[in-house]
């Protein structure tokens, strides 16, 4: 795995080549899913074949533990670029900005847990109420990225067992005595001087409406030009991009709930179905239809 520095480019990072259409394949090259495993509390599971599939920059608000199954992958962490070659463990703390897409045509794969945080410290009670914090978003750990394929793909085919849930407690024990930091007393995810903390309340209070940049900066109390700047840096994201991703995530707790894909879209505020699943996909790697069925179960 190479780190690389890499300049931020100016302009539109979400570009897509196209929409793919629901259900688990989404091309002759490109497929993804994402599901549950019942007797895995606090878990979901994900699977993506890419080609030309580019991420939008996002984060998730549960830790995302997985391989690099095939291929060569290039994701912006945090702003630094990396490229992660087939066999490389992910380690993305909660909240940690990226955006994963491949370095050429051949494509890439990945298989990815999510894990959310009474997971994570039901496997780890030794950090009491602490946060288990990885160093590095991508690592090279041979045996865990082994021990993390096979059990990711017997739990495609199984679901979990008995044994198989002993086995993932051991990989992430061993994932965090070799990469995890110290733990947070605190689920702060990065410092937030008080100024952008209040502009970011707002956003996830008001999420669902239209908010403008003017109001953004009044609650702020900087100019909007120097609001932009400071809430991307502390965020990781503009408020545009911010706000997009805290009306995905409501999504995602109604259509876990079980309604309907259309009724999602527009009370959370998208302009029609298509805009939704476009954003919806540029930042979870599945169309709302791919992850509607799944979670429905």
């Amino acid at each position: 795995m190479e780190e690389r520095r890499s300049e931020v480019l100016e302009g539109d990072p979400f570009h897509i080549a196209q929409e793919h259409g629901s259900g688990a394949a989404v091309g002759k090259v490109e497929t993804s899913r994402i599901w549950k495993v019942p007797a895995l509390r606090g878990t979901e599971l994900f699977y993506g074949s890419y080609r030309r599939f580019e991420f939008a920059r996002h984060y998730h608000s549960v830790a995302a533990i997985g391989v690099v199954e095939k291929g060569m992958m290039e994701s912006f962490v945090q702003g630094t670029d990396y490229l992660a070659p087939a066999g490389t463990v992910v380690l993305l703390n909660a909240g940690d900005v990226h955006a994963p897409h491949s370095t050429d045509d051949s494509g890439w794969s990945f298989r990815i847990f999510f894990f959310d945080e009474a997971f994570l410290r039901r496997k780890f009670p030794a950090c009491g109420e602490g946060v288990v914090r990885f160093r590095a978003p991508y690592v090279q750990d041979e045996a865990a990225a082994k021990r993390l394929l096979e059990l990711h793909r017997q739990m495609e085919r199984m679901g979990a067992t008995l044994e198989l849930e002993s086995a993932m407690g051991e990989v992430l024990t061993q994932l965090a005595e070799h990469h995890a930091g110290a733990s947070l007393e605190a689920p702060l995810l990065r410092e937030e001087p008080e100024k952008i903390r209040r502009a970011r309340e707002y956003i996830d209070a008001h999420c669902l409406s239209a908010i403008t940049l003017e109001r953004l900066s009044e609650i702020a109390g900087l100019s909007e030009y120097h609001m932009v700047r400071a809430f991307t840096q502390v965020e990781g994201l503009p408020p545009h991009t911010y706000q997009m991703q805290r009306r995905i995530e409501v999504a995602k707790r109604m259509l876990r709930r079980g309604e309907p894909i259309a009724s999602v879209a527009l009370e959370t505020g998208f302009v029609d179905q298509t805009h939704f699943s476009r954003n919806f996909k540029r930042i979870l790697g599945v169309t709302p239809g791919q992850y509607y069925p799944r979670l429905k179960r």
